[in-house]
């Protein structure tokens, strides 16, 4: 399984990042689940579907620490999970040491070096893995070949096309860079339509490139092609599940953050068709 990440400083740095996220996921995720966080949202999604799966065994990969596992663990399901950043599993192991679970249920691994746990699995789940992944088909087909043969893949991606209702730099950038990438524009043209843009989005300065294709949560995949990779990796896939959806742009989310909430809150819906524009993210189910 090489070249699993990128190269070995964004390995380093994504660790790094990580690990300096313990307590803020720690807090997030065992003490403070607040009313509307997507990160919980697209987890109790997984915990939902996964129990309505009524799947005995289960691998979440990029496990954090280990709240996904920890929950299904209090539901009765035989379940495990690794992660790169070694803080997240020691911090995760602590809650399981006071909660009567096994600690070893958590593994630091790099994906790289292959999944440290053995045998197949019922359900292999996936957030914030994928995103750092910089060969989604071949890494689908590993996941295939982890699975029962009736055994479902519930992997989550950061939406690309969420970059267009953003209408921030994110979306000058994926424009250029992304959707008019191979065309071949005419000066005049091109300088217009530059414009345009600059002052649509408040853009200044040399900003093209500058907003990365990813960042340090990871790169940004389009639903459909998502899709079709999980077809040719053999995948039938059966939900696209869209979360963190944003009534709004983002920006304005500082004008009233309780009334963007709850507006987003209200809107949420896995299965709204909007989430194709409106979501911020996605999971795939497949098997």
């Amino acid at each position: 399984m090489d070249e699993d990440l990128t190269k070995p400083d964004d390995i380093r740095d994504i660790k790094s990042h990580y690990d300096s996220k313990v307590d803020e996921y720690n807090k997030r995720y065992f003490s403070d689940r607040s009313e509307y966080d997507p990160a919980l949202i697209v987890e109790e999604l997984l915990i939902e579907r996964i129990l309505e799966l009524d799947a005995d065994r289960v691998l979440d990969m990029g496990c954090g620490n280990g709240s996904l596992v920890h929950a299904l663990c209090e539901n009765g399901v035989d379940a495990v999970g690794f992660d790169l950043s070694g803080e997240m599993i020691s911090a995760g192991r602590s809650v399981f040491e006071e909660t009567g679970h096994d600690p070893t249920r958590l593994k630091q691994a790099n994906f790289k070096n292959g999944v440290p746990f053995e045998g197949t699995f019922d359900v292999v789940t996936g957030l914030g893995l994928f995103p750092h992944l910089e060969d989604t088909h071949k890494h689908l087909r590993v996941v295939k070949d982890l699975l029962n043969p009736d055994g479902v893949a519930l992997i989550q991606f950061r939406n690309a096309l969420f970059n267009m209702f953003s209408m921030n730099r994110y979306t000058y950038d994926y424009v250029w860079n992304t959707i008019l990438s191979d065309v071949d524009i005419p000066s005049p043209l091109r300088e217009q339509f530059d414009e345009r843009l600059r002052d649509a989005y408040r853009v200044d300065g040399d900003a093209s490139g500058r907003t990365p294709d990813s960042d340090k949560e990871g790169k940004f995949h389009v639903p459909m092609v998502v899709k079709s990779q999980f077809e040719d990796a053999g995948f039938d896939v059966h939900e696209t599940y869209f979360y963190h959806y944003h009534p709004l742009p983002p920006e304005f989310r500082a004008v009233d953050e309780e009334a963007y909430d709850e507006l987003s809150r209200k809107v949420e819906d896995p299965n709204d068709w909007r989430g194709y524009l409106l979501a911020s993210s996605f999971v795939i189910e497949g098997n």
